[in-house]
């Protein structure tokens, strides 16, 4: 199986589409990837524009479909919804003087295909105020020395990944993650990040051998002091995928690893999307490609631990559950973006290799469906 890089989550311009299962509705259609958040009854995503070959932030809120006023990017927004200290609901995302590339295929499981947004440069942070659309940038955030991008904003606190770009060799290229409140003037601070890439590729002849950037952190969300992120990172394992949640507290910040994945040949694991529902837990999709493609629900609840899990099922007329490239959680119900490649001859195995890999596109677009006929059972017990 080749390796092909993720899709977090995406949504598309085009909506109102039917019911394709009972419980299971197509909210949408699309054929170019990009993130998309949530919150209080707001979507957005990034519309791609062939004609303008650039990607307009989109927003989605009651029955109205509109392009918000802000300056398309060359790639999707890596957008967050969260609220002010206004109690508004606001965009956070960054702009970039270059443009992040594609991830490296050696450092993705066969389900990534999203920018890898620490390889951009010059990357500030930007804040949207949905109710009277004027942008702003977050100065304080915001650095001449570095990079930041991956922001995610509640009330008068901003987490957002950083890189900087100016030192020499890996330690320019890899991601930190930083926590700082927008109204006072004080130093961002640091936090817990995931693990560092060990794997090294070699090539050529004489050989060379040397090691790759992890990937680094995919998804970030903050409700309250709770902070949820992704992060993928080449082990000797090979690629990882990980959900990790971090309390930030005054004295000291309390991280919890909540699941791993793996991805091998013949199996690709990918960990989607882990966002807070508004029922307080953790939720993230365990997305499968390749043995199997039976792709899962999980949950966390952040007060005592509970752990739930519920499968995703086939929709009327499909034999198998179509690989999962990306989610997201409005309130407290799942979306998820099925791929619209998907081979018929699933499962795959190495007798039977998959025909085509997971992705979106013009022939075959994905679809964005809410998750609503799940059912959990617990897999893990209260924390005492």
């Amino acid at each position: 199986m080749r390796r092909l890089p993720i899709a977090l989550t995406v949504m598309a311009a085009v909506l109102g589409v039917p019911a394709t299962a009972a419980g299971d509705e197509t909210l949408a259609r699309i054929s170019h990837p990009g993130p998309v958040s949530t919150f209080d009854g707001r979507v957005l995503w990034s519309e791609y524009d062939p004609v303008a070959k650039a990607y307009f932030l989109t927003q989605r809120f009651d029955t109205t479909t509109a392009r918000l006023p802000v300056r398309p990017r060359g790639v999707p927004f890596d957008v967050d919804v969260g609220r002010n200290l206004g109690n508004d609901t606001v965009a956070a995302y960054s702009r970039c003087r270059r443009e992040p590339r594609g991830r490296d295929p050696r450092t993705g499981s066969a389900l990534t295909q999203m920018p890898q947004w620490s390889t951009g440069r010059g990357c500030d942070l930007y804040l949207l105020n949905l109710r009277t659309n004027v942008e702003t940038r977050i100065r304080g955030a915001s650095s001449r020395g570095a990079s930041e991008f991956l922001p995610a904003v509640w009330r008068n606190r901003i987490v957002f990944a950083r890189v900087y770009e100016r030192r020499r060799g890996i330690a320019g290229d890899r991601a930190h993650l930083y926590f700082r409140r927008l109204t006072r003037d004080r130093a961002s601070r640091r936090l817990p990040e995931g693990p560092r890439g060990r794997a090294r590729f070699c090539s050529g002849r004489p050989q060379r051998c040397r090691r790759l950037v992890e990937p680094g952190p995919t998804t970030i969300d903050l409700t309250g002091r709770v902070l949820g992120f992704g992060w993928d990172s080449t082990e000797d394992v090979g690629p990882t995928s990980a959900v990790y949640m971090e309390k930030l507290r005054a004295s000291r910040i309390v991280r919890r690893l909540l699941a791993r994945g793996y991805s091998g040949e013949i199996q690709a694991e990918e960990l989607l999307g882990p966002q807070i529902d508004t029922a307080g837990r953790m939720v993230w999709i365990r997305s499968l490609f390749g043995d199997s493609t039976r792709s899962r629900v999980e949950r966390y609840t952040i007060q005592n631990g509970r752990r739930d899990v519920a499968s995703l099922q086939p929709v009327a007329g499909e034999i198998y559950v179509r690989t999962i490239v990306g989610s997201a959680v409005e309130r407290s119900t799942p979306l998820y973006l099925a791929s619209g490649l998907f081979p018929v001859t699933e499962p795959c195995s190495p007798q039977s290799p998959c025909l085509v890999e997971p992705g979106c596109s013009d022939v075959q677009p994905c679809e964005l469906r809410t998750a609503t006929a799940l059912q959990f059972t617990r897999t893990g017990p209260f924390r005492r």
